[in-house]
């Protein structure tokens, strides 16, 4: 019932009319920056205008009629009610099976059993016929069809199992039956609940058998579908015919039921918002409120004429139908009707049915699976990434919260973040685990998801069949040791016990870890959820606003699903960019764009910052390569040489896209400070800043992995060997002989220096000769990190830190677990090595256009060239420092062999520092003397 109030409003819609102003509304027409927003960023941009010409030109709009409010809350509703669903129901009974030693497959043969007789019953009485039957040519009578077995279970059958169970066995079968029935009337009321059927309706469903399970065959699809978008119509059960084919995924099915029933009951409060706001605010020409058009035909059973709904009306690309409960509790689907010559209304009414959305097939389908794992990895598995992102979150919210109703209130909601992200975490643990964590913030957080508040949206499973498997592998987690891949790690039989432990800790690591992420991603909009409300804002308003703080990644473009299947943050970067649009310009409805004042202050403050960072780090002492580009770029560094006498810094992760403005002003002073020289290349790096910003299909500078498809991007990254942050992934050698193993940096981990030493020489290699096949380790860590994400990477970083320990050799800042993100020293052997093989190459380039201009004769060009670049004169010097650095790391490698004395390695790792600086500090002195 109180769902019933809530998708309905409380009011009948019937008598709607009574608090309708008669005054009409005029949609705007449609601008080409629309016609963007449309396609990139929001496909339901024309409810979203439609509604604020409505609240223009009329009133105030009610919660319950804000349709956009509706759909933009439904994701988080739908999730949070599924997810319920499965901790509060499906894992409890899972654990209950697991603990009596009950598989899937036992459950489901003895509840198909136990409904086996009622539904043949049913079904038998459906077949009967009246007459006596038909005759053969033989004269025998033709029996009935499915007069027993339309339950695909023959009632003999069934008495049989259940008559032959043992009686402990029978006992354990029923306790877990008991846990499934009350799944089943729980979905049957939610029914009736979201308004999708009359209590009458599901109560006789509920009449009609005593154990009642879906009995689904092999080529069904596993039931009803959720809805074509936001039209919801058609029966929600189907009437039961029978079948004597097999009956598969009892148990999915069920689960499948529920999960169904809450997205088209989510969806209908969306539809039903929709008729509301259409018949308190018509407009024929754009849209009408159940104008359903019929005709007369004759009725063959009375011989009179009827007037019926002309078929297949509903389903028409300009009509949406919401399912609405009246004042008696009869449900109708109710019409609405978008004018077919309103070309904004006609793309209105196919994006609120998705059918403006192509379907991931083929190969897109499988680059989706893949880019969503590379995304997912990253993120939400991520144990670095919920840190980072709540860094960002809260500079972002500070700055987006000044555009929101409850500006001004910034400071209260930075000081509810971390109580918040508290609550959040502990209450997500318990979840987790069936328990109820009842405090304040647990309270508030349970309420923010009920209202839809959280991002994201729990993907449904395609069939029946996906949704068993599901079950299977919770009931056993070592499930997938019986696939083809399985059997490889375990073959012999050697490895199954680690293995089956190593994927149950595996497991609970990811669990984990997508708890701790979502804390930490939705602590500020917890925070300002609960200002909201403290301000008077309704709780709908108040997630909203919180919902759309920072990023909100359920508003898709047009495009956005196809897009997404190919680059993994395609949405983010559109989303994040809107929303800073948001804050910056007025658009007007979308029919002018202008800067607003707070906007143009927001703009200079942030150039100011830029500005004041640059000058903070010449003061320190730190050069144009100091930290490297790519850590300037996106962190305040703030230098705490100025205390420590050192190049130390820390960094601070900037808001992505924000990060922009203080980049501008960094540029300008380092521009100036640096002599005007180069404006090309100050202009192409910040030309690099703004595309890595607002490029939704790549961040990697000027690079084919821009435009890469992420499921291809580690190729890619190999074949150019440069990651996204411009760095080059491995050592190169010009002599194609050398192995890979030999071309190892200091940061290599061990694991990757064996497998690199290992298919060198299955390929054929020797220790000095390459094989075949010879990668280095450091393209073996590079491919492991990208391969496993987050998690992978720190692995390799713990692995590092550990052996840094036990050898003694130095651990460069980044490569130490999380607070490498955070902190960095730019005269390591690693920010020396770095710098040293970018002059190294640099130099090579100037050698190539030297020697090209000397061997054409043309004597004063090279002259000329020399003048122009100071730098060009140190090329025999970075020859023979390269060899250097080569012959002693020969030397390194010697020492580590024989296992000599911890000692003489840090010497040879100080000379080869030593000689890297060497050469670094010569480049930087004879760039000083480059002309303007």
């Amino acid at each position: 019932d109180a769902m019933r109030e809530k998708a309905s409003g409380g009011m009948p819609l019937f008598n709607i009319q009574r608090t309708r102003r008669e005054s009409g509304w005029a949609m705007p027409g449609a601008s080409r920056f629309d016609d963007y927003v449309y396609k990139f960023q929001d496909a339901k941009i024309d409810l979203r205008r439609a509604i604020g010409a409505i609240t223009a030109q009329r009133q105030e709009l009610e919660d319950r009629w804000d349709a956009y409010l509706q759909e933009e809350l439904f994701h988080g509703r739908a999730a949070k009610r599924t997810q319920d669903f499965v901790n509060n129901e499906l894992q409890p009974l899972l654990r209950d099976m697991a603990a009596r030693g009950i598989s899937i497959d036992k459950l489901d043969e003895y509840l198909h059993a136990r409904h086996a007789e009622e539904a043949n019953e049913l079904i038998a009485e459906r077949n009967r016929r009246d007459d006596e039957g038909q005759l053969d040519l033989d004269g025998n009578v033709i029996e009935s069809p499915l007069q027993d077995g339309g339950s695909g279970m023959l009632t003999a059958d069934a008495r049989a199992y259940l008559a032959g169970l043992d009686p402990a066995e029978k006992r354990r079968l029923e306790a877990v039956a008991a846990k499934v029935d009350a799944i089943i009337t729980k979905t049957r009321e939610m029914y009736a609940g979201y308004g999708l059927e009359s209590q009458a309706t599901v109560d006789g469903w509920g009449a009609m058998f005593e154990h009642y399970v879906p009995l689904m065959r092999e080529d069904h699809d596993g039931g009803m579908g959720i809805g074509q978008g936001f039209s919801i119509k058609g029966r929600e059960a189907k009437h039961r015919t029978g079948s004597t084919a097999k009956v598969v995924d009892i148990l999915g099915n069920i689960a499948l039921q529920r999960e169904r029933a809450v997205v088209r009951g989510e969806k209908n409060r969306v539809a039903v918002a929709m008729a509301g706001l259409v018949k308190t605010n018509p407009a024929p020409d754009f849209w009408q409120f159940d104008k359903v058009p019929t005709e007369q035909v004759l009725n063959e059973a009375t011989g009179k004429v009827d007037t019926r709904e002309i078929p297949g009306f509903k389903s028409r690309q300009n009509v949406m139908v919401a399912k609405i409960t009246d004042s008696n509790g009869n449900v109708h689907e109710r019409a609405i009707v978008f004018n077919e010559r309103n070309e904004r209304a006609m793309r209105m009414v196919t994006a609120l049915k998705n059918l403006d959305a192509a379907q991931l097939e083929g190969l897109l389908g499988v680059s989706a699976k893949i880019t969503r794992y590379f995304a997912a990895i990253n993120t939400q598995y991520n144990p670095v990434f919920g840190v980072v992102n709540l860094v960002r979150d809260v500079q972002g919210a500070a700055i987006n919260l000044t555009s929101t109703e409850i500006k001004g209130h910034e400071a209260d909601v930075l000081k509810h973040v971390m109580p918040a992200l508290l609550g959040t975490y502990v209450d997500a643990r318990k979840q987790r685990r069936g328990a109820v964590n009842d405090t304040e913030w647990s309270r508030l957080w349970e309420e923010f998801q009920n209202e839809g508040g959280q991002t994201g949206f729990r993907d449904l499973y395609r069939t029946s069949e996906d949704r068993a498997d599901a079950i299977r592998d919770a009931l056993d987690p070592t499930r997938w040791m019986q696939s083809p891949l399985g059997k490889v790690f375990t073959a012999g039989g050697t490895l199954k016990v680690p293995m089956a432990v190593a994927q149950k800790s595996a497991g609970w690591l990811f669990d984990w870890l997508s708890d701790y992420n979502l804390a930490m991603e939705n602590s500020v909009r917890l925070a300002a959820y609960k200002v909201g409300l403290e301000q008077g804002l309704s709780k709908q308003r108040a997630a909203s606003l919180a919902k759309n703080l920072t990023v909100n990644f359920n508003r898709k473009g047009q495009i956005g699903q196809q897009a997404g299947a190919l680059y993994a943050f395609f949405n983010a970067s559109v989303q994040g960019t809107a929303r800073m649009g948001q804050v910056l310009f007025d658009t007007n409805n979308g029919q002018n764009i202008k800067l607003t004042s707070l906007g143009a202050k927001i703009i200079g403050g942030g150039i100011m910052l830029g500005a004041v960072q640059a000058m903070m780090l010449a003061a320190a002492g730190f050069g144009d390569d100091e930290p490297p580009q790519f850590v300037r770029e996106r962190n305040l560094v703030i230098p705490t040489g100025l205390v420590t006498g050192k190049k130390d810094y820390i960094a601070i992760p900037m808001p992505l896209g924000w990060h922009v403005l203080p980049n501008i002003g960094r540029h300008a002073v380092e521009f100036a400070m640096g002599g005007f020289k180069e404006p090309g290349k100050r202009a192409a790096h910040l030309a690099a800043v703004f595309a890595d910003s607002f490029n939704p299909i790549g961040n990697a500078g000027l690079s084919l992995q821009t435009i890469t498809p992420t499921a291809l991007d580690p190729m890619v990254a190999l074949a150019e060997n440069r990651d996204w942050t411009g760095k080059p992934i491995a050592r190169q050698s010009f002599n194609k002989a050398t192995p890979g193993h030999q071309l190892a940096k200091d940061t290599a981990s061990s694991p990757a220096r064996w497998i690199s030493e290992a298919i060198n020489w299955a390929s054929g290699g020797t220790k000095y000769k390459a094989g075949a096949m010879s990668p280095t380790p450091d393209q073996i860590d590079y491919l492991w990190g990208q391969v496993t994400g987050g998690v992978g990477r720190e692995i390799s970083k713990v692995d590092q830190t550990i052996s840094s320990m036990i050898t003694g050799e130095e651990l460069p800042p980044h490569k130490i677990p999380l607070v490498g993100r955070f902190y960095g020293n730019a005269e390591s052997a690693s920010s020396q090595g770095a710098r040293f093989y970018e002059n190294v190459n640099r130099l090579n380039l100037h050698e190539a256009e030297v020697k090209g201009l000397a061997k054409a004769g043309l004597k004063d060009d090279l002259k000329a060239y020399r003048a122009a670049n100071p730098e060009a004169n140190l090329i025999s010097l970075g020859n023979a420092s390269e060899q250097r650095v080569q012959n002693m790391r020969a030397k390194k490698r010697e020492l580590l062999a024989r296992e000599a004395p911890r000692s003489e390695i840090k010497k040879i790792e100080d000379e080869i520092t030593k000689a890297m600086k060497h050469l670094n500090e010569a480049v930087e002195e004879a760039r000083k003397k480059e002309p303007a």
